[in-house]
């Protein structure tokens, strides 16, 4: 979370086109500025490296659902705004206490990406957090957000799964299957109620 104590303006510093790149390069073995952000269908790294350990930690018992999910989200990726800067600046938005009235909202819009946590709000608090949200990273539980008033329209919204039953809360609102189930239902109930003798009105 930023810091609410003036002054705010050292926060952004110059960005230096492939500082982060060399650093990373240097921990990181195999690393590629290119490489994907999210998970990839064409990744399949559980097939030969099968995980021992369930949501968060690994994939295990939760690969059939991951395949499925992934293989609806594939068109999904950074955002070409974000993708095509040589150099990005970015900074993760807490929405604890101490970032109301820290009047921060026009020091966070000038970072290139910016970050938010779960149902952060923007809506009547722009002063404070900005107006920019380019990625949301949430759970389940957590997105109960305004889609409108709390995002722009090409936020990209990330689940953070923690648990098989995220993955299948993602593939349920991917698949519209909620509203599939509840026109079942409907239906068995209007089948129920029916004196078969006559049309059902």
């Amino acid at each position: 979370m930023l810091s609410s104590s003036p002054p705010y303006e050292h926060i952004r510093g110059e960005c230096t086109p492939g500082d982060v790149a060399s650093k990373a390069a240097s921990i990181i073995p195999n690393y590629s500025r290119n490489h994907k952000f999210f998970l990839q269908l064409s990744d399949f790294f559980w097939t030969s490296y099968r995980s021992r350990f369930y949501l968060p930690y690994g994939t295990n018992g939760s690969e059939a659902m991951i395949m499925q999910t992934l293989a609806l989200t594939y068109h999904y990726d950074t955002p070409h705004e974000i993708d095509r800067l040589q150099c990005r600046r970015c900074v993760v938005v807490g929405n604890g206490y101490r970032m109301k009235n820290s009047s921060l909202g026009e020091v966070i819009n000038k970072y290139d990406v910016i970050i938010r946590l779960n149902n952060a709000p923007v809506h009547n608090y722009e002063k404070d957090v900005g107006n920019k949200t380019s990625i949301r990273l949430f759970y389940p539980e957590s997105a109960h957000f305004s889609l409108n008033l709390d995002n722009d329209p090409k936020t990209l919204m990330v689940l953070v799964a923690f648990k098989s039953n995220d993955v299948k809360w993602l593939k349920t609102i991917l698949n519209n299957e909620k509203r599939v189930r509840y026109v079942m239902r409907a239906l068995i109930s209007l089948v129920h109620n029916c004196d078969l003798t006559r049309p059902c009105q």
